[in-house]
């Protein structure tokens, strides 16, 4: 008998596993996803048409893999690409931060202290950047299969077939209006 996880629980496999636990959880959280990775908890934000874009962005920088390989020849040519794929994290990073202008919160680690109004000792401040940070803890501690089952969920998360279905009818809309100005064209200049 399954029973109802409590966000505590929550772990990527178990968010794959249980996709029926995970739908209950998703809607006791009110839509929100969290993940524990190491030990730590991610709330997965809400996806935005400026992550898929900043997403898009770094899978550009991506090495082209030859996928028709086989065997040998794809551990081989893995293993000659892997160097320049560590822009993996940060599009897992990305994809579960969501998109920011800036990454970088600053810290106080030693607050000011004061002895009759004046300043002994002046605060001390840290600047951690929390996506090369998530990047670093993904590509360091989590091996390739859970890093590619959590990349398939959150891609699954990311409404891309409504982003899809947005660029594609605008897409069909600028071409309509490209053939519109072309017929308006050959009738004028037929017409004179």
């Amino acid at each position: 008998m399954s029973s109802i996880l409590n966000p505590a629980q929550i772990n990527i496999k178990t968010m794959k596993k249980n996709s029926i636990e995970s739908k209950i959880v998703k809607a006791v959280l009110q839509g929100k996803t969290v993940l524990t990775i190491c030990g730590e908890k991610y709330e997965v934000a809400t996806p935005l048409v400026a992550t898929i874009m900043k997403v898009s962005e770094l899978i550009a920088e991506m090495p082209v893999i030859d996928s028709s390989l086989e065997n040998e020849e794809a551990k081989m040519e893995v293993l000659r690409k892997a160097r320049e794929c560590s822009v993996l994290g940060e599009i897992c990073a990305v994809m579960m931060l969501g998109y920011k202008e800036n990454y970088v919160d600053t810290v106080v680690i030693r607050p000011e202290k004061r002895l009759f109004g004046v300043v002994i000792n002046k605060p001390k401040v840290q600047e951690i950047d929390r996506l090369k940070e998530l990047s670093d803890k993904l590509l360091t501690k989590i091996g390739p299969r859970d890093l590619s089952m959590l990349m398939r969920g959150l891609l699954d998360d990311m409404e891309i077939e409504a982003f899809f279905g947005l660029t594609t009818s605008l897409s069909d809309i600028n071409l309509v209006k490209k053939t519109v100005e072309v017929v308006k064209n050959k009738t004028t200049a037929s017409g004179q």
